[in-house]
């Protein structure tokens, strides 16, 4: 009953920020424009091209990257190249050149975070969640 109200409210949050015009920038990090997102399938650029549209009316450069691509990567000189990380990739298990953990370092060296997931959310994703507090109904639920 906890996960279904924790949904509830997540999608009535999604509801209203898009249902209304608002004006405080949805960052963490003042200034933090710069926003790498990760994808499982990049048809995600194209089902969710509003809310990235509407991040890039907002001054945020997108960097798409696929989970495989060995270009990913979250710092160069130990110094990260993103404020923000959209994570959409909810079947993933690995990563071809970055960790879990990475992304978890990220968050806990003030980054900001969006995760995406779904009734397919991979055991390892699932795994990450929970570290970031998040926990998911068994896999193949639904919330309607």
């Amino acid at each position: 009953k906890m996960l279904i109200n924790y949904l509830f409210i997540s999608l009535l949050t999604i509801s209203l920020v898009y249902g209304m015009p608002y004006r405080v920038p949805l960052q963490g990090i003042v200034g933090g424009k710069e926003t790498l997102v990760i994808l499982d399938n990049m048809g995600t650029r194209i089902t969710h091209s509003i809310f990235f549209e509407d991040l890039k009316n907002r001054g945020h450069n997108l960097v798409y990257k696929h989970v495989d691509s060995p270009e990913l990567q979250l710092k160069k000189f130990e110094e990260y190249l993103y404020q923000n990380i959209i994570l959409f990739a909810p079947t993933v298990n690995d990563f071809n050149t970055i960790t879990f953990q990475d992304i978890y370092q990220f968050v806990e060296d003030g980054g900001n975070l969006i995760f995406g997931g779904n009734h397919d959310l991979s055991a390892n994703m699932r795994k990450f969640a929970a570290q970031c507090g998040i926990e998911f109904d068994k896999k193949g639920s639904v919330v309607i």
